[in-house]
């Protein structure tokens, strides 16, 4: 009776490392696109209520989305769209950033490993491991994890729902989402035209 109950108590607890294994399966959840208490879509006033006040803000265009960019101490920058005032942008260039753990000089193993495997890409002429949160052309929100090119560990960290492509951006324009950078360009000073006279050479 002993030995079965001894065989019955270790498979049960033999289990447990499965478990906690199984839990922690790599893939991206839903805190991978937030940072320090404020994610992407989430409010303005939420952003300065939880993150206090900036250094500093500009307007500036991102992308061809117009946005009016914080900047706060850490180095971190968020970009909040002004047509709809909600987070879009994270640029984390701190040196102590961390997303589930993953930190700077992280390799690509351990990235794979936590939040799971996908291809290398060149973004703006640097290599990255793009993750998205869902896979629709409706959102767009992304964990974009920069590496070095030649040792693959993780060198910067930044959360979007900018878009990133091509392709991205000419639907983005379609849906109205995005602001011709000329929008923003003062002209009323340019010197004006004159109007064309007709005539000929005499």
């Amino acid at each position: 009776m002993r030995r079965i109950l001894f065989f019955f108590l270790f498979g049960v607890f033999a289990l447990f490392p499965l478990a906690a294994c199984a839990d922690e399966a790599p893939g991206v959840r839903a805190e991978d696109f937030s940072y320090r208490g404020v994610a992407l879509g989430d409010t303005e006033e939420k952003l300065l209520s939880v993150y206090g006040e900036p250094l500093f803000d500009t307007d500036t265009t991102k992308d061809g989305v117009a946005l009016r960019v914080y900047t706060f101490r850490g180095g971190i920058d968020v970009g909040v769209a002004r047509k709809t005032g909600l987070v879009v942008d994270f640029d984390v260039r701190s040196e102590d950033f961390s997303i589930r753990g993953v930190k700077k000089g992280a390799t690509a193993y351990f990235i794979q490993k936590t939040f799971g495997k996908t291809e290398r890409t060149k973004l703006d002429g640097q290599t990255a491991y793009i993750y998205r949160r869902r896979k629709t052309p409706e959102d767009r929100a992304s964990l974009v994890l920069l590496v070095d090119p030649e040792t693959r560990v993780l060198t910067s960290l930044r959360l979007t729902a900018l878009p990133l492509t091509d392709e991205e951006r000419h639907q983005a324009l379609e849906e109205g989402d995005e602001e011709e950078a000329a929008g923003d360009i003062d002209t009323s000073n340019l010197p004006k035209a004159e109007e064309p006279k007709l005539g000929g050479l005499f």
